[in-house]
């Protein structure tokens, strides 16, 4: 909590909605960093963006028993927005029974390098281990023998927001510890809950709940740096959830909201269900956004949503 005067705060700041009374992006800054449609193409730089094709297209199967083959587009399934590759049907058969188990943690990023410097490495297929039933893979041996020899150290560096359930930091402003009980795999970060109720609302309206940049401080990432943010310093503005480091940070966003509210908003906010089926570049609403390999995404009705997320790689053109 923010202790103001001797009294905690937690601060969750709701802006004049007559600002932004029309949808679109009116005001916002974008940054040339946020994707055209190119599904491979990541900006390391930005906690949370993944590649389409998860571990560079190597066979999961084999990389949990140490003899990582490169997968074959003959055999793929898709898990957590990302797409898996295997060498045989065999292998398939035996991701799709359980894909928790058999995909990596963190979507393949080095655990030990987001952990120690807040840089989102790709591990190397070569340099995995597991714990706990877990795929862990390393940008190298060093971080690896750094995990081995201290595993508790990193084990929960995969927690969105450190475990604290974002419904509940959401709707009710407070900072609530969620059980691993009713936890979910999204954009490669476990998220937990308070209970089953909360997980559903989140599966149903992840644009609201899931922080800008897994919970990165956007002042702080505009300014070249990644510093996650405090939960105790909570804006949920225009149905997006904001953490910052600090409340310097967390007061230069309210005074010049306009600057940073959209840096995290993906093809300018264009509806690209829209723009596919129509032909027509119309600005999605704020109210209504989804997030897909790290990027948000804007459209103009729930039903866009619906489509997008049912089958978001319909709607990239291709390159």
């Amino acid at each position: 909590m923010r202790l103001l005067g001797g009294l905690a705060f937690f601060i969750v700041v709701q802006f004049p909605m007559d600002l932004w009374a029309q949808s679109g992006t009116k005001g916002g800054v974008f940054v040339k960093r946020r994707p055209s449609p190119g599904l491979g193409e990541v900006d390391r730089e930005i906690p949370g963006e993944r590649p389409l094709l998860g571990i560079a297209g190597y066979d999961p199967v084999s990389v949990r028993v140490n003899q990582p083959v490169v997968g074959q587009p003959a055999w793929v399934s898709t898990f957590d927005s990302q797409q898996y590759r295997f060498a045989s049907a065999e292998n398939k058969k035996t991701f799709d029974s359980n894909p928790v188990r058999y995909a990596p943690v963190l979507s393949g990023w080095c655990l030990v390098t987001w952990h120690d410097d807040k840089l989102l490495k790709p591990g190397n297929p070569n340099q995995a281990t597991i714990q706990d039933q877990r795929l862990y893979l390393f940008a190298g041996e060093k971080e690896k023998q750094a995990f081995l020899a201290d595993p508790k150290k990193y084990v929960e560096a995969d927690l969105l927001l450190g475990g604290l359930s974002p419904v509940s930091l959401v709707d009710q402003q407070q900072s609530i510890k969620g059980l691993a009980t009713f936890e979910t795999i999204f954009e490669g970060w476990r998220v937990r809950f308070v209970n089953d109720a909360e997980r559903s609302k989140f599966q149903n309206n992840v644009g609201k709940y899931y922080p800008t940049f897994a919970g990165a401080d956007p002042i702080a990432l505009f300014q070249g740096q990644v510093r996650m943010g405090d939960p105790n310093l909570a804006f949920h503005y225009k149905n997006r959830l904001y953490l910052f480091a600090n409340a310097e940070n967390a007061d230069k966003f309210r005074i010049e909201y306009k600057a940073y509210s959209d840096l995290d908003v993906a093809e300018q906010g264009i509806c690209l269900v829209t723009l596919k089926e129509r032909g027509v570049r119309q600005l999605g609403r704020y109210a209504i956004t989804t997030m897909y390999l790290g990027r948000r995404f804007l459209f103009v009705s729930d039903d866009a949503r619906k489509k997008f997320e049912n089958n978001p790689q319909t709607y990239f053109q291709p390159k």
